[in-house]
């Protein structure tokens, strides 16, 4: 739970107004990122979110570099290459619908919309229980949502999760969906 501090500095960047009347463009493409501090910087607290079927495992890359293919010829995560990469790391974000808990392979299109989003209601979450991406971005204008500017970007994400990068791939391995279309069809496994 977010301190009064918190919230205080959090929502001064919040314009409710802009975000209903753009009908959550960003939350239809994708679930916003979590920070370790959303849970607490707690390793149980994070896999009781994934237990609950509401938050995914991620992976933040710019290239491919991390992919590597087994020896009995499946694509797979070289996770000694994430942990020294400087863009790359493991993070958790709420799912988006019909996405697994262990969502690691994108492809071009939209993945979302998050599962916490709805066109009538917009997010369930309250605003304190939102990931700190959500309450981090600052909305510009509506319609335009790729003007949006957001205070926890991708390298502070990168940086933040990097110490726990070991045991979030433990626990993508004990929930990976090995049974889902997309991860067979790549010949994707942990």
């Amino acid at each position: 739970m977010l301190s009064e501090e918190e919230i205080i500095f959090w929502k001064r960047w919040t314009n409710t107004e802009v975000c209903s009347a753009c009908k959550g463009i960003c939350c239809q493409k994708n679930a916003c990122d979590n920070a370790p501090s959303d849970f607490g910087n707690d390793i149980s607290l994070i896999e009781k979110a994934l237990e609950s079927g509401y938050y995914a495992i991620d992976f933040a890359r710019k290239s491919s570099q991390s992919f590597i293919t087994t020896s009995s010829g499946y694509l797979t995560l070289d996770v000694e290459n994430i942990i020294k990469s400087s863009d790359e790391t493991l993070y958790v974000r709420p799912r988006n619908k019909n996405r697994p808990i262990i969502d690691i392979i994108h492809g071009e299109d939209i993945e979302g919309p998050c599962i916490f989003w709805s066109i009538e209601k917009g997010c369930a979450l309250s605003y304190e229980d939102r990931p700190l991406f959500g309450r981090a971005i600052i909305p510009i204008d509506a319609g335009f949502a790729k003007l949006c500017k957001n205070v926890y970007s991708r390298e502070m994400l990168i940086v933040q999760w990097k110490p726990y990068i070991k045991p979030l791939f433990e626990l993508a391995k004990k929930y990976f969906p090995k049974n889902w279309k997309p991860y067979k069809d790549f010949k994707f496994q942990l």
